[in-house]
C-alpha cells in the first residue's frame, strides 16, 4: 500500500477531457480517471511525452485549468491544478529551466 499524501480526496471521474499546450492548440484527447478540487489523475496517448504544465479541458463545462504534473506512473499522469495567480510565476520558472516546455496560459473568464 502507498501512503496517502492528497490535501483533498478524489472522486472518480472516467471522462473524457483534452489537454492543450504550445502554440498549436492541438487538442490531445486524455482520460479523467479521478478529480479533486486540487487536481486529477489522467491518461493520455504518450502521457510520458507531455511537458511539465499543460491546459486540461474538461467535458463537464468546468472552466479550462492550468495543470502541473506531479507524477507518472504508466499509463497514468497525476497533475496539480494550478491557481491562475500563481501561474506567470511558474510559467517565467519552467521557461527559464525547460523553454522547450513553453506554456500558454488560458484566459482567465
Amino acid at each position: 500500500m502507498h501512503a496517502e499524501h492528497r490535501r483533498a480526496a478524489r472522486k472518480k471521474a472516467r471522462q473524457a477531457a483534452s489537454i492543450t499546450f504550445g502554440e498549436s492548440g492541438t487538442k490531445i484527447p486524455c482520460v479523467l480517471w479521478d478529480v479533486s478540487h486540487c487536481g486529477a489523475r489522467l491518461t493520455a496517448a504518450h502521457g510520458g511525452m507531455l511537458p511539465e504544465m499543460f491546459t486540461l479541458h474538461m467535458t463537464d463545462g468546468t472552466a479550462p485549468r492550468l495543470c502541473r504534473v506531479i507524477w507518472r506512473r504508466k499509463p497514468h499522469v497525476g497533475v496539480q491544478f494550478i491557481p491562475h495567480e500563481d501561474a506567470q510565476k511558474m510559467q517565467r520558472w519552467i521557461a527559464m529551466r525547460r523553454p522547450e516546455h513553453g506554456v500558454y496560459l488560458p484566459r482567465e473568464k
